[in-house]
């Protein structure tokens, strides 16, 4: 029997892994289940248990393992690439080389046809065989609290046919009004692919170039695998960043005195979701306001978003604290109460997550710092470093 490890691969549609070795022979899936709980973790296993479900009519076993567990299986993007949209190694500069900066990336990728779907996987039932037993899966207290987005592939299908991109270009970054298409859990966890959700029709250029931002995610984390801990500009290796655990866990907790970030920061923590503004909003308040370390904040979003993407999750962390090749400067620091009032202005987001607050606009008394204090501080860090 070959196995497979479930990651990315609990789907029919366009899963070229699964269906070349299902033509070989009797198959079985290897679901890990991780020694710390994150919400991903949450969220896969509940998919994995609709996909052992919907497997068992064909008697295709899915065991549940350890992961200190030494496991044979096939996986993506570790034994054969993730599916991709179009052709990396064809998207490369004059010279040969990866692309650093996104809009080039872009362009170029953009002078390629899309691949697509490879033919659905036709299941043939199994004999019957003997495979060794699960481990005992308890799933954490809390887990019960989540509302999780769809765990089928059908589910995920019925879905995709809901969204529409009439209003994404103007509106998507706004934060009351649902002109974003949250179908990212659906994408990190390989219940869809990039080109299925283009087979849908979502094509307009705005959600494209978001599409494309992936693939460019995960290029990068490939060619440079250990972008999740040091800095794609090799200079700031050497940043002085602050370790203030308590000004972090206030972070974490939605503590800090600013309302839209504390209210993005308490809505990630009970439900695992946070808009696209609203990430770039805290972590450039943890990066640049208080000058704590981007890595904390990247760990911390892989343990609670239910869409964590080791490339995606990097990558952005790497660009909002300035640190990457292709980023934002590090001197450009958001204003927080300016981009709670340009893009949640009616206060109505903030005062569900944060309902002690009056003045959804202002810095709340006891706030961790003031935005000009943390500014000038900031600047000052930034130019000593630069001198030496």
């Amino acid at each position: 029997m070959i196995w497979i490890d479930t990651y990315e691969a609990m789907r029919e549609t366009d899963n070229p892994l699964v269906r070349r070795v299902a033509e070989r022979g009797p198959i079985g899936f290897v679901h890990v289940i991780p020694n710390k709980w994150t919400m991903r973790a949450v969220y896969e296993y509940a998919i994995a248990q609709a996909w052992e479900a919907k497997l068992a009519p064909y008697r295709i076993p899915v065991r549940y393992v350890s992961e200190d567990e030494p496991v044979d299986a096939l996986r993506y993007g570790r034994d054969v690439p993730r599916v991709m949209l179009f052709d990396h190694e064809a998207v490369r500069t004059g010279q040969g080389t990866s692309y650093k900066k996104f809009t080039p990336f872009y362009k170029k990728a953009k002078t390629h046809a899309w691949f697509q779907e490879t033919d659905p996987v036709e299941w043939t039932v199994q004999d019957e065989r003997a495979v060794e037993p699960s481990i005992d899966v308890r799933v954490p207290q809390w887990a019960a609290n989540i509302s999780l987005p769809p765990v089928t592939e059908k589910e995920a299908h019925a879905f995709l046919q809901t969204r529409s991109l009439t209003d994404y270009a103007e509106r998507r970054d706004f934060i009351e009004h649902e002109a974003v298409t949250r179908l990212s859990p659906l994408l990190a966890t390989g219940l869809v692919t990039t080109r299925t959700v283009l087979r849908y029709g979502l094509d307009e250029e705005a959600f494209v170039r978001q599409l494309v931002w992936r693939e460019f995610a995960h290029m990068t984390l490939r060619e440079h695998p250990d972008a999740r801990t040091h800095p794609l500009n090799e200079a700031y290796e050497t940043f002085p960043w602050r370790h203030d655990v308590a000004q972090f866990q206030a972070w974490c907790e939605g503590k800090t005195g600013y309302p839209i970030v504390d209210a993005a920061m308490r809505e990630l923590y009970a439900t695992g979701y946070m808009h696209n503004r609203l990430r770039m909003v805290v972590a450039s308040f943890l990066t640049k306001h208080l000058r704590i370390d981007w890595r904390w904040g990247e760990r911390y979003f892989m343990e609670t978003l239910l869409d964590a993407d080791a490339a995606n999750n990097a990558i952005n962390w790497q660009w909002v604290a300035g640190v990457g090749v292709d980023s934002s400067p590090y001197f450009r620091i958001f204003n927080p109460i300016k981009q709670g009032k340009d893009f949640a202005p009616s206060g109505t987001y903030i005062r569900r997550w944060c309902p002690e607050v009056i003045r959804p606009h202002a810095i709340q008394p006891g706030a961790l710092i003031g935005h000009e204090a943390a500014r000038s501080a900031t600047m000052e860090a930034y130019e000593e470093w630069k001198m030496k």
